[in-house]
């Protein structure tokens, strides 16, 4: 099972590619393009809820599927059609009522549910600290509203900058949750490289994607060395602690270059595996597939809503 930031959709696709069995309780209608497959948010995690990026998205989720939780104001509206907040990037238009995003949801909890009961590792990527809460009910959202869908209303939703003590107590609750229904699945915690494109802090962005990263990287740190179920593979350490010299970004200095994820992913399937000699060669039809420009296309398709927070927050 796999979940988290952008930067984890490289995870995905790439066991996916090696013939792993990496579940898909979402997956796209039959007869469907790539294209609108990419742009509904299909084959790229093992379930419809789109990125999540910080860990009290995922407590809060599960404990949705669970029964434990129900969220508030997570209907937003843009142009006369309705979105679902908590992942408003999986439906790019919209639905067209809220007795169908209602049920849209309850499919997509039932997924999840099946998901963390049949799961032997879940791999979850860490990728931010900033997010935005419903103040009233403590309700998160990935991306602040008014971006996707939604308006802007500071009386009603509030930034809110996750600590190291939060995100751990976060993600214990979320080994709790998933462990009381399968209590033999094992975790493997990464962080994501890719860089704020803005933030909520009144720092400077560089700044706050210090405290982000380096935070994440001390949790992801810290839960490995206290869990013997949990352990960390290092795609942040490879990529922002090389002295390769080699260019690792794109131009925009936040991107990970597509030759780069595949420098950390071939490490990645034999640090992983106990005995790398049985990792699954791709077929010559799956080499053709994943030719140079196939990778830097797979790359622009990538979903990270966190980049339209640049315009937001101008």
């Amino acid at each position: 099972m796999t979940a988290g930031s952008c930067f984890a959709q490289h995870i995905a696709a790439r066991l996916k590619l090696h013939g792993f069995n990496v579940l898909d309780y979402e997956p796209a209608p039959k007869r469907t393009s790539k294209q609108w497959r990419a742009e509904h948010s299909f084959d790229v995690y093992s379930a419809r809820y789109g990125n999540i990026y910080y860990a009290r998205q995922l407590v809060q989720l599960i404990e949705e599927a669970e029964g434990i939780f129900a969220p508030e104001d997570w209907i937003w509206t843009k142009n006369d059609r309705v979105y679902d907040a908590l992942r408003p990037s999986v439906e790019p238009m919209g639905w067209a009522s809220k007795a169908e995003v209602a049920e849209q949801r309850k499919q997509h909890l039932h997924a999840v549910r099946r998901l963390i009961r049949d799961a032997d590792v879940f791999v979850f990527t860490l990728g931010l600290t900033e997010g935005w809460e419903h103040k009233r009910s403590g309700t998160v959202y990935p991306t602040a509203p008014g971006t996707i869908a939604g308006t802007w209303d500071p009386d009603a939703v509030g930034f809110h900058n996750f600590t190291f003590p939060e995100i751990v107590s976060d993600m214990e609750r979320v080994f709790e949750l998933v462990k009381n229904v399968n209590p033999e699945v094992m975790f493997l915690l990464t962080v994501s490289p890719v860089a704020l494109a803005a933030t909520g802090t009144d720092n400077n962005v560089m700044v706050a994607n210090s405290y982000s990263k380096s935070t994440l990287r001390a949790v992801a740190g810290y839960l490995s060395e206290t869990y013997s179920f949990v352990h960390y593979f290092p795609s942040y350490d490879l990529i922002t602690g090389t002295n390769s010299g080699v260019a690792l970004y794109e131009n925009n200095q936040r991107s990970v270059r597509a030759d780069t994820v595949d420098i950390v992913m071939k490490k990645f399937m034999t640090e992983m595996l106990e005995d790398s000699a049985k990792l699954p060669v791709q077929s010559e039809k799956e080499s053709q597939l994943e030719t140079a420009d196939k990778r830097q296309q797979r790359f622009e398709e990538m979903i990270c809503e966190d980049s339209i927070l640049e315009d937001f927050s101008q």
